[in-house]
């Protein structure tokens, strides 16, 4: 009993982590797609955040370079308020050395000293002269590597006025804002985690539900009850793989019927004769077994009635063979009519009339005809 328990309970607990089902492979697959998705983020944040961070914030900062100058051309007086906005909201150091004085707007709320970013601009502009495109820009890291920053330089003019633009940009992400990423990280990990094992979920009791009913339905009629009706609603491939069962159901269901026709028929045929035969042996036995010339005649019909048998039975065993494809059938075309005319039955007049009956109706039709080839053909098994 304790062994009967303890196999069943092993199946039922080899059913639940059953990692061929289609519920499990789905949702392993979700699991496994999420997590997938989740090391991706995580790699990109841990490895290529700051590389990201470097790109992106240099194309910014270039074109916030093309925007300054186009707005000092066009308005040199209006600069310096545009100026302090742009360095504000862009985290920027930006300073303009003219003829007449030297503008500095800074912006990047960094713990730095304004004597880093002279120097910056220092160096810049002297490498500024030099630069056949009337600009220059080079990326610049502290002896530590934790500073980094865009060093732009370029010549404007406006008025006639020839000055320098330089701009200083930190290229490293802000702390503050790198922890709300990383926090903001792990929500949407639980989140992506989360979504994909109730889609997993979801998606699996669909797509199992439909095959479930299918193999339910199928153990019914594995049973012997032809009762049962295949659904395969949801899926254009369950709907097909329901309409064929559905089919072969009710195929089986006209194969059994047939069977037990067959048998009632065969059993009525074997019942009769085999009776002929027992009645005619007790009459031998019991009444002609002395007189040679009524015996004979009994004996006769029983030799009659097993004959009966033998063909029954062997047209018994052709057609068990015809459905289990074990005779090669040789077909051949003959010409019914003309197999007649030749074993003297009937003329070709003479088939017509009593195949269509025309013998009472002779006064009211002139039966007139050739003998055309090919009429009334039929295909057999010459054997």
């Amino acid at each position: 009993m304790d062994d009967h328990t303890g196999k069943r309970s092993g199946q039922r607990v080899s059913r639940k982590i059953d990692t061929s089902s289609i519920k499990m492979a789905t949702l392993l697959s979700f699991v496994v797609f999420a997590l997938f998705l989740v090391v991706v983020l995580w790699g990109v944040y841990n490895f290529y955040l700051n590389s990201i961070y470097e790109r992106v914030r240099s194309q910014e900062v270039m074109r916030t370079a093309e925007t300054l100058e186009s707005q000092y051309r066009r308005s040199p007086r209006d600069f310096g308020s545009f100026a302090v906005q742009t360095a504000s909201t862009n985290s920027i150091y930006i300073k303009i050395d003219s003829a007449d004085e030297s503008l500095v707007f800074d912006g990047t709320r960094e713990s730095q000293e304004s004597s880093t970013f002279k120097e910056d601009a220092d160096l810049i502009l002297t490498k500024l002269p030099s630069s056949e495109a009337g600009s220059v820009s080079e990326i610049r890291r502290d002896s530590s590597g934790a500073g980094v920053r865009l060093v732009y330089a370029s010549y404007i003019t406006a008025h006639g006025t020839e000055s320098t633009l330089c701009i200083i940009a930190p290229l490293s992400p802000d702390p503050v804002t790198v922890r709300i990423m990383r926090n903001m990280l792990i929500y949407i990990s639980f989140i992506v985690l989360f979504v994909a094992l109730l889609l997993a979920f979801a998606l699996s009791v669909r797509l199992s539900s439909p095959i479930e009913k299918l193999t339910h339905a199928a153990t019914e009629l594995s049973r012997g009850n032809h009762d049962v009706y295949f659904d395969g609603a949801g899926f254009t491939e369950t709907k097909e793989l329901a309409r064929a069962l559905n089919k072969a159901s009710y195929e089986m269901e006209k194969t059994d019927f047939y069977q037990r026709e067959i048998i009632a028929n065969v059993s009525h045929d074997l019942k009769t004769p085999l009776t002929m035969i027992r009645s005619y042996a007790e009459k031998i036995i019991d009444i002609t077994g002395d007189n040679p010339e009524k015996r004979n005649a009994d004996l006769n019909v029983i030799i009659s009635e097993t004959e009966h048998l033998n063909r029954l039975v062997t047209d018994m065993l052709s057609v068990s063979n015809l459905q289990s494809n074990n005779v090669e059938l040789r077909m051949e075309t003959f010409d019914l009519v003309q197999e007649w005319i030749r074993d003297g039955k009937y003329s070709v007049d003479g088939f017509v009339s009593h195949h269509f009956k025309l013998d009472d109706y002779k006064e009211a039709y002139r039966l007139a005809m050739k003998n055309p080839p090919g009429v009334f053909k039929i295909v057999l098994d010459c054997e």
